[in-house]
């Protein structure tokens, strides 16, 4: 099942500080300075998530027994920490289950919280300063049992089961992504890496689909370019259209923006030309940031209509501060598969549950 996706376009232009819209996006920054936008992308379309100088980036989702991961990442340090995985134990402690350290051979080396060695890819297969597409499906075991798969560009650059590939004193689980650093706790070293992120997913190995790797991808965020015809929300501030107050990358919260209090009332907007690099699409999400204004319980769902067949999320709770949900959308809401064509031609939008 595929949990989580992001392409890291809409969080701010060039060089900009994205931490205020990361945060409000689900994402951890306990790191001493600021994630940035940043135009060096692999495809030069959108935006990918620039770590340096002690930054730290952390995603929490729920806890799996296995999962498979894919990203594209440009490491600028010759060694450090570029990835881990990690396991949260509800209680305030999180364990080092699977660590991915830029080895200075031009190599990622695979390790625990332990410090044991599982495995490790060739000498210049991870090359500094450059794009690669970086995949990997991890099974945990803190004893024999465990697996590790890893791509790079597509192929398989190391593959080890049956041994131990996570943390000794930890349970067999994983619910945390963290890029650039891993702060090991017997050390004040955080082992940082100086890194862009970019096109990550996020799948667990349940279901049958998006249990896998999902190969060398695109994440790209398709903005509203127009309203639909339902729109029924009143406007604060924006320009001409509804869809002008939802475009602001960061959102700029309550200088424009949507808001109802009606049961069933809906927004719809189409969507601007797809990337160019977009030549194919396995799954959509829509995103929306939203918040509650006063007491009480205030619910919306996400809405996409693919050939007239609209298919509405699960009620969301809003919050009385801004927060960003995502729906991911695995088929369309008629059934089938993704296509360019089919995506183009969606609306996406927002009611009120």
């Amino acid at each position: 099942m595929l949990l989580f996706m992001d392409g890291f376009d809409a969080y701010g232009r060039n060089n900009a500080d994205i931490t205020s819209a990361m945060q409000q996006a689900g994402y951890l920054t306990p790191g001493l300075y600021t994630p940035k936008a940043t135009n060096d992308t692999a495809t030069g379309v959108g935006y990918a998530m620039s770590l340096a100088n002690s930054m730290m980036i952390e995603y929490a989702f729920q806890t799996s027994s296995s999962v498979v991961v894919g990203f594209r990442a440009k490491s600028t340090s010759t060694t450090g920490a570029l990835f881990a995985l990690l396991l949260n134990n509800g209680l305030g402690t999180t364990f080092g289950q699977l660590i991915a350290y830029v080895n200075g051979s031009n190599g990622l080396t695979f390790t625990t919280q332990d410090q044991d060695t599982i495995a490790q890819t060739p000498p210049n297969a991870f090359t500094t300063n450059v794009w690669h597409y970086l995949e990997i499906k991890y099974t945990p075991s803190p004893a024999a049992g465990g697996l590790l798969q890893v791509k790079i560009d597509g192929v398989i650059v190391l593959s080890v089961s049956g041994v131990k590939t996570s943390y000794s004193r930890a349970s067999a689980g994983v619910n945390m992504l963290c890029f650039s650093s891993y702060q090991q706790p017997w050390t004040t070293n955080l082992h940082f890496c100086n890194c862009m992120i970019d096109d990550l997913y996020l799948c667990d190995q349940t279901g049958a689909s998006f249990n896998t790797f999902l190969g060398d991808v695109v994440v790209h965020a398709v903005f509203p370019n127009a309203d639909a015809g339902t729109n029924d929300f009143a406007q604060t501030g924006g320009g001409t259209g509804h869809y002008m107050t939802i475009v602001d990358v960061p959102p700029d919260g309550d200088t424009s923006y949507l808001s109802s209090n009606v049961s069933g009332k809906t927004e719809l907007f189409t969507l601007s030309t797809l990337p160019t690099d977009i030549v194919d699409v396995l799954a959509v999400a829509v995103n929306i940031t939203a918040r509650k204004n006063g007491v009480g319980t205030g619910t919306y769902e996400a809405v996409i209509v693919t050939d007239a067949i609209e298919g509405d999320s699960t009620p969301i709770a809003a919050t009385p501060q801004y927060l960003t949900s995502q729906t991911i959308y695995q088929v369309p809401p008629g059934g089938g598969a993704w296509n360019t064509s089919l995506v183009q031609n969606a609306q996406i939008g927002f009611k009120i549950a």
